[in-house]
């Protein structure tokens, strides 16, 4: 990070201030009145550490401070949420570029922002690979599953492309929507009044997180029992929960039962946007097609 003094051209023509730092090599925070600009080589550099070593752009920030001031990075000025915003942008500017958009060109349609995949099986496409030899599979991580349902902020997320690339425009689930979020509120308003009739008190309650804590949960209060060394207090409560990294690769009745969602006095860290995640996706998935392109040694003929 540096802090230095810009001279900007204010010959007669001459650009506006953000499109001019672009010229230079730098991508402005902002338009009006930038203060604030990254190079096009450090949002390139974040790109490929976040495609191929799967680095967050929390710890890359954590890196530019360390990178910047390696005695003392807590002093370095905090610019992440800046960098999320330019990243966003960036992102969207790469793929309208690879896929050819420009000022002259019409906005893309839907899932023309992507690039194809010559390995998977498209129907009227490649029948060849149609068979059951061959099967298309969609795997997402669990982070990401039902990670939203419950948007902080839903009124004010910015979509940049929504549905333009492979995932699809989140108006045709509405409806689920409303019925997951109107459960949930039945399963949290349950768990008050289970709580309340059982005279339990938000202080002698403990919550346990544990990735097989549906199993291990069954012998625990067993095993503290026999324990020579350990004592609980009487009326302590033990509630066994799940973290969500975990619990959607278990059956669907352990979310329902030991998911944090539904714990009371449970808490959740913020999540990624809806937005942002949906633009995240895209990306990766068309950085792994374009890895397929250059790597596949079969050569597909497209009808047409």
């Amino acid at each position: 990070m540096h802090f230095c003094n810009v001279q900007y051209c204010n010959c007669p023509g001459s650009e506006d201030s953000h499109l001019q730092l672009t010229m230079a090599g730098l991508f402005p925070a902002m338009t009006k009145a930038p203060r604030m600009a990254f190079t096009f080589q450090v949002l390139d550099d974040f790109i490929r550490d976040n495609v191929e070593c799967g680095t967050s752009a929390m710890n890359y920030y954590s890196k530019l401070q360390r990178v910047t001031s390696s005695a003392f990075p807590h002093l370095v000025p905090n610019r992440y949420r800046e960098l999320l915003r330019v990243l966003r942008m960036w992102r969207l500017l790469k793929l309208l570029k690879w896929q050819g958009f420009h000022q002259q060109f019409p906005d893309p349609w839907a899932s023309e922002l992507v690039l194809f995949c010559p390995a998977c099986p498209q129907p009227g496409i490649n029948p060849d690979l149609c068979s059951w030899w061959f099967a298309r599979t969609f795997v997402m991580d669990s982070n990401f599953k039902a990670e939203h349902m419950l948007p902080k902020n839903a009124a004010k997320e910015v979509w940049l492309m929504d549905g333009n690339g492979f995932m699809v425009t989140s108006a045709p689930y509405k409806e689920y929507l409303t019925r997951t979020i109107n459960q949930i509120e039945v399963n949290m308003d349950y768990a008050l009044v289970h709580a309340m009739h059982h005279g339990l008190d938000p202080m002698q309650l403990v919550i346990t997180f544990y990735d097989i804590n549906c199993q291990y949960s069954k012998n625990l209060a067993c095993w503290l029992e026999e324990n020579r060394y350990l004592s609980l207090p009487s009326r302590l409560q033990i509630q066994p929960s799940i973290g969500l990294w975990h619990v959607h690769g278990h059956q669907t009745e352990c979310f329902t039962r030991y998911a944090p969602n539904f714990i009371l006095g449970a808490s959740q860290a913020q999540g990624m946007a809806t937005a942002h995640c949906q633009e995240l996706l895209d990306f990766q998935m068309n950085d792994s097609n374009f890895l397929k392109m250059i790597h596949d040694a079969y050569v597909i003929t497209v009808p047409g």
